[in-house]
């Protein structure tokens, strides 16, 4: 991400409380730093928020209210969410951006409006500018692109509305981007170093694996099999074109972003757990996936009312564990 001021998420803070300082609850002039502080961490905790609000409108989308809820309580209930949306930290601005992108493209795949298109690639622009490996939330918008069967001028209208709401994005997320574009490949070139004491050393396939580890733990053993099984229902009715059973868009969709992130992630020189953050959402809407299927082969009630409770204990039992730790105080104020 950009130094501040040139990352999207200052950019909001600063513009609201310009205007509480507009409408007289603030004075710019007497306001301390302890105060900026908190109000950058209210409106972080906003978007995390929001995010779990949008992930329920995808998911109810794809599926149901009842496979909605269940996503959003999965979610917002996790630790790793709770944690950075406390804390005045560009992830949950980010996540909250390519969520909000992938409702608009859900909104493209059905109607094929070109609008939603743009609205798409415009949230992609603020994501990128929150944390440039938003970037990553080009990958389903170009396979949607690429796997509609129109015309070729169509397709043009298409990629030409793509660009400009991508632009228009960036600019908007962060105008430092295209103002000073000499600060902006520093931070770039910065964020990509390869060496620090205690995030390098591994290769592809060991970072592969750290990741999948550490979020695996995030997620719980039931709730990782759930995932597993969502994986291999979505292959398989990928695979068997025949099949009555088709894998919803937005599964598909979902997992190409999650796997497109891990990648990507994985070929960096460094890792930290927060770096793949923002495919969480997207990981839960392919466990609901493999919920749904999973209890469809269920005979009897209790079998179902069972998995649910033992995808959901974990997830709550060290959303409670975390609750009280914190019951310690917290000094960070950034």
């Amino acid at each position: 991400r950009f130094n501040h001021p040139a990352h999207t998420e200052a950019y909001i803070v600063g513009g609201f409380i310009h205007t509480l300082d507009y409408v007289g609850l603030v004075d710019l002039d007497t306001i301390s730093k302890s105060r900026i502080a908190l109000i950058a961490r209210l409106i972080t905790g906003f978007a995390g928020v929001l995010s779990g609000l949008v992930l329920y409108a995808i998911v109810n989308k794809v599926f149901s209210r009842s496979l909605a809820g269940l996503s959003t309580l999965l979610f917002l209930t996790n630790p790793m969410v709770i944690q950075l949306s406390k804390l005045y930290r560009p992830e949950i601005f980010l996540t909250t951006f390519l969520l909000i992108s992938f409702l608009f493209l859900l909104c493209y795949v059905e109607g094929e409006d070109d609008v939603y298109m743009g609205g798409a690639a415009f949230f992609v622009g603020l994501a990128m500018m929150s944390k440039y490996p938003g970037l990553i939330g080009l990958v389903p918008i170009v396979i949607v692109l690429m796997s509609k069967h129109k015309s070729f001028l169509k397709t043009l209208e298409s990629l030409g509305t793509t660009v400009v709401g991508l632009v228009i994005g960036v600019y908007v997320g962060s105008p430092t981007m295209l103002l000073n574009i000499e600060k902006a490949v520093e931070s770039i070139s910065f964020e990509q170093r390869s060496h620090h004491l205690g995030a390098d050393g591994l290769s592809f396939f060991q970072n592969l694996i750290w990741y999948i580890n550490r979020y695996s733990n995030v997620l719980g053993t039931f709730a990782s099999m759930v995932l597993i099984a969502g994986v291999i229902f979505a292959l398989y009715f990928v695979v068997r074109k025949r099949s009555e059973i088709k894998a919803p868009d937005g599964v598909k969709l979902a997992l190409v972003t999650v796997v497109s992130l891990l990648i990507a992630v994985s070929s960096l020189s460094l890792h930290w757990v927060r770096w793949f953050f923002p495919a969480v959402p997207f990981i839960y809407i392919v466990v609901v996936f493999g919920y749904q299927q999973t209890i469809s082969k269920l005979r009897t009630n209790w079998l179902k009312v069972l998995l649910t409770c033992l995808i959901l204990v974990v997830p709550l039992t060290r959303t409670i564990q975390y609750t009280y730790a914190l019951g310690s105080g917290d000094t960070r104020i950034t």
